[in-house]
């Protein structure tokens, strides 16, 4: 079917995406990454998944931010790193969008490696939920959904990157997309803070794909563009050619009055026997019949 032809209400009421249904995607995702990630979770809180370089890098800038937004993120850019330097933090990731989602755990219990295996197993999740939301809205099919989602979340260049969880932590770029489609396709604003929420959040979790999500974000508001234009085209079209047409109808009837104007001149002229008095009236009259057809061309344009 034919999405740009459909009626606005089919294209809002097009895929119904419940949130329950949401939450149970959300948990399966969950559960395929910790079993997908053992044996990690058999020592959660002193065994990490990768290396002892990034991955212990990554497990202090997360403690440090949640340390931070306990604190109202008070110095959280003066990181105790690089002393005597300002804005240490900024010389690497700054995991914010990460670390918001765990600080609580990190709160609760204290340990930095606890609450980076959490937010491991949390960016495995986001990611497929939200590629299981866009590609759902966008295929009309919950199974074509569900294989995006898996392919998504847990394709092999995300094992490969199990050292920089930020490469892990990129589910919010579909959710993203999803809000920008959502509101080229029903007009709706609130899809528009969707957008932004994603984009947000997904360029504090990975400056990288900040800029190279750049290029689907403008595909799909060029499309998104193209086709509301497309969609207002036909009743412009129409508009105009209506008023084409009386204005043509108009020129047609002023053209008539000239023929006739021309025809009556002929006449009278004839009947006047071509005398002094009767070309005078005649030239008159022509003049007055003139007037009123140039009158009447004035107004069709």
């Amino acid at each position: 079917m034919n999405v740009d032809a459909a009626p606005a209400a089919d294209r809002e009421t097009a895929v119904d995406v419940r949130l329950r249904e949401l939450m149970i995607a959300f948990v399966g995702f969950a559960i395929a990454a910790i079993v997908m990630t053992l044996p990690l979770w058999q020592h959660p809180t002193r065994r990490l998944p990768s290396d002892l370089v990034d991955t212990l890098l990554n497990t202090w800038i997360i403690g440090w931010d949640a340390d931070r937004l306990r604190h109202g993120l008070v110095g959280l850019w003066d990181a105790p790193i690089y002393y005597p330097y300002r804005n240490t933090l900024a010389f690497s990731e700054n995991l914010l969008g990460i670390a918001v989602l765990v600080a609580p755990v990190y709160w609760i219990t204290g340990n930095p490696i606890l609450t980076y295996n959490v937010a491991l197993i949390l960016s495995f999740a986001i990611a497929g939920v939200g590629m299981y939301l866009l590609a759902t809205s966008l295929t009309r099919s919950r199974r074509s959904g569900v294989i995006a989602a898996a392919f998504y979340a847990f394709c092999s260049f995300r094992f490969i990157e199990l050292s920089h969880i930020q490469f892990i932590a990129t589910g919010w770029l579909p959710i993203a997309l999803y809000g920008l489609h959502r509101y080229f396709s029903t007009g709706r604003r609130g899809y528009l803070g969707t957008f932004g929420v994603g984009c947000a959040l997904q360029a504090l979790s990975n400056s990288y794909v900040a800029y190279f999500m750049a290029l689907p974000i403008a595909s799909v508001a060029l499309d998104g563009l193209r086709r509301e234009r497309t969609r207002r085209a036909p009743a412009g079209g129409a508009g105009r050619g209506g008023r084409d047409d009386r204005r043509g109808a108009r020129t047609g009837r002023s053209e008539i009055q000239s023929r006739e104007i021309r025809l009556r001149t002929r006449t009278e002229a004839r009947g006047t026997g071509g005398g002094i008095g009767g070309c005078s009236f005649v030239l008159h009259r022509a003049q007055l019949d003139g007037c009123v057809a140039l009158a009447a061309c004035r107004r069709t344009g």
